[in-house]
């Protein structure tokens, strides 16, 4: 094990993951360090997987231009993990229905949410009750309508993350470093200094952040952009029921709260279903308060799934920031701390891109205007004028 790199990446989710190995052929001395015992066990594999550029209000905006960057190289991306793995990573082309669960909703998204999709030129269609009945039979009688956006996709997180770990364990991967927490990163004029909490000191050329919600302690940003969201989700069988037929989304009212609904199918017949946004809450233990409030919710769009078995249950914590844009770019004067997280409920969506990018940024490759425009949006620099990596003569924050 060295300890001195020209790349050390900090985090062992699907982002980190994907960069370390995005440059692990193009560096000669890699390193990936993770706390955790093996690599995923934070939000990525807690992530249920659906590929949807254009859902939810943060979408509506510049950041859906970048989610629809990512989906368009998100075939080509699983392809060559699954190659290059020997994994099977299937990449359903199921589609998405947002679901209006009455009329208040329906209207919201006939006039709010229908224009922009129209703009967007992505096939989107506005459906009747009927129609979406006739498309997903599960769904509830009192479902008002919907829109349906045909490009969606969706994946199973865990087969990524093991796709990718069987690559980074292989003959030609970076050093890893698991069950080793990281204290501080201080990015000098020459090398940037990687502290663990054992003690070991590392060196490299440059650094990457990409410890999901964690990274708020490695990272000279304005205190608050960063906050925990927990996930909670389940999955089903259908036995001799079929699968959901498509994705689907919907916004409910249920004691004065809105709660998000949204399932989709496995490739073999298994439908995973949630979730709860529980800003604040860093824990990753499902809870039977999490348990009735998915059942409860799901009862108002998709009855027929709470009468089938539940096989499994689990909870993640997503890495929330302030505006709900990822935070991916230098944040040193000498660019050489690079950060590559924030993503939120999009991490799975935004992964291709963030790969890409971080790829280009490291590499100092040209940028196209499609890359400015990501970059812009998900810039450390909205934050702040010019937000600098810790320095020596502040504290580590231990995480």
């Amino acid at each position: 094990m060295a300890s001195t790199y020209d790349l050390i990446v900090v985090g062992g989710g699907i982002i980190g993951c994907g960069i370390a190995e995005r440059l692990r052929s193009e560096l000669p001395r890699v390193c990936l360090i993770d706390q955790g015992p093996k690599l995923g066990l934070g939000a990525s594999s807690a992530a249920i997987g659906g590929i949807n550029p254009h859902l939810g209000d943060y979408c509506l905006g510049p950041l859906g231009l970048m989610a629809q960057h990512s989906r368009t190289l998100f075939p080509g991306w699983i392809n060559r993990i699954a190659s290059e793995s020997g994994t099977a990573i299937p990449l359903l082309p199921t589609g998405l229905l947002q679901v209006a669960a009455g009329k208040r909703e329906w209207e919201r998204l006939a006039d709010e949410v229908m224009p922009i999709l129209l703009a967007r030129d992505i096939g989107a269609e506005l459906i009747d009750g009927d129609h979406a009945r006739a498309l997903e039979p599960m769904l509830g009688p009192d479902v008002a309508g919907g829109v349906v956006q045909p490009r969606d996709l969706a994946v199973e997180p865990a087969l990524i993350m093991n796709g990718l770990t069987r690559i980074l364990l292989g003959d030609g991967g970076p050093d890893l470093l698991l069950s080793a927490t990281v204290i501080s990163v201080v990015s000098r004029r020459t090398e940037v200094v990687v502290t663990l909490a054992d003690g070991r000191v590392l060196t490299a050329d440059r650094v990457v952040v990409a410890a999901g919600h964690l990274s708020h302690a490695l990272l000279d940003l304005p205190d608050g952009v960063f906050f925990p969201v927990k996930g909670q989700a389940m999955e089903f069988a259908s036995p001799g029921r079929g699968s959901l037929s498509i994705q689907c989304d919907a916004l409910v009212i249920a004691d004065g709260e809105e709660h998000v609904v949204f399932a989709l199918p496995r490739p073999d017949g298994r439908i995973a279903a949630g979730v709860t946004f529980e800003k604040g809450t860093a824990d990753n233990v499902p809870t039977a308060e999490g348990r009735a409030s998915i059942l409860r919710n799901l009862a108002l769009v998709l009855p027929a799934l709470t009468a089938m078995p539940v096989t499994r249950r689990w909870a993640g914590v997503r890495p929330g920031t302030v505006d709900a844009a990822p935070v991916l770019g230098y944040v040193d004067d000498d660019h050489r701390v690079l950060a590559a997280t924030g993503h939120y409920g999009m991490g799975i969506t935004l992964a291709p891109v963030t790969v890409d990018l971080a790829a280009k940024l490291l590499l100092d490759l040209p940028l196209d205007g499609q890359d400015r425009h990501d970059l812009a949006i998900s810039s450390p620099g909205r934050f702040s004028g010019l937000p600098v990596a810790r320095t020596e003569s502040q504290n580590p924050i231990a995480h």
